[in-house]
């Protein structure tokens, strides 16, 4: 998928006048000692033109850019996990979600577990592990590495991340590792670094930029900062599965976020 940023027009502008600026100053310059008058004019428009610069100026800051579009597939996902709610449950091999009222056991069809709980929420069983296994559909063909991130206790998820990968191993094919201790995610700095570290073992893994994403579907305000920072003028993106259904097809759609900060200039 191409991209094709624009500028806006007073990017153009800022350029066309620094220009303007420069030339006249120069051939102000030279026509000094061959034409005083001339020349005195000449300056006199680049004076202007600097003025009138000056007050551009912001256009040469940097340009913050967020791209949005559907995800494509990666071979390489980094997890930021919930705490389940409710509990699932491992019955005779096989992981079961139920309230009081309504059970669904997990089948292994991936598509067609997600429907079943979709259809359950209509019975009273609203199972936030359901954007999980959303969160895999993009990537479920290609995927090779999944890295999990889990919060401390009391109520964290990380004592949940052997649950889950276990789960996840249900549907895909893959090497799933745990983070090898609790992250805050509400720590930015500690949750920054984390991430930063995953991306760097899957490098290791042999596995591009490009292929990384980060899902922070289950993580908090401060984990969508820093999924964001860690992504920031590379070719790492992260995910978002949405929370509420696409009004016209009625999927829950994934989106994947590409974010720069770059001069206007050089783009």
């Amino acid at each position: 998928m191409f991209r094709i940023f624009k500028l806006p027009w007073k990017i153009y502008r800022a350029i066309l006048i620094a220009i303007a600026t420069a030339i006249s100053f120069e051939l102000g310059g030279n026509l000094i000692t061959q034409n005083p008058k001339l020349g005195l004019i000449v300056f006199a428009i680049a004076i202007v033109f600097a003025f009138i610069l000056y007050f551009e100026r912001n256009a040469f800051l940097n340009v913050y850019l967020l791209y949005r579009h559907p995800c494509e597939p990666h071979q390489g996902l980094i997890m930021l996990v919930s705490t389940p709610t409710p509990q699932p449950k491992k019955i005779n091999d096989k992981w079961e979600v139920e309230n009081k009222n309504t059970k669904v056991e997990l089948s292994g069809d991936l598509i067609s577990d997600i429907k079943n709980l979709e259809d359950a929420k209509s019975r009273g069983l609203k199972w936030n592990w359901q954007q999980l296994l959303r969160a895999l559909v993009p990537h479920k063909d290609k995927i090779t590495h999944i890295y999990l991130l889990g919060s401390p206790d009391p109520n964290g998820s990380y004592k949940w991340l052997d649950s889950a990968s276990e789960i996840i191993k249900c549907y895909v094919n893959v090497e799933v590792i745990k983070y090898d201790k609790p992250v805050d995610f509400e720590d930015f700095d500690s949750l920054l670094e984390s991430i930063n570290l995953c991306i760097n073992k899957l490098k290791e893994k042999k596995i591009k930029d490009k292929d990384i994403i980060i899902d922070i579907t289950g993580g908090m305000k401060t984990a969508s900062v820093a999924g964001a920072i860690a992504t920031l003028n590379t070719r790492v993106t992260f995910q978002y599965v949405a929370t509420n259904p696409d009004p016209k097809t009625g999927e829950y759609m994934v989106w994947a976020y590409d974010v720069s900060i770059q001069s206007p200039v050089s783009i």
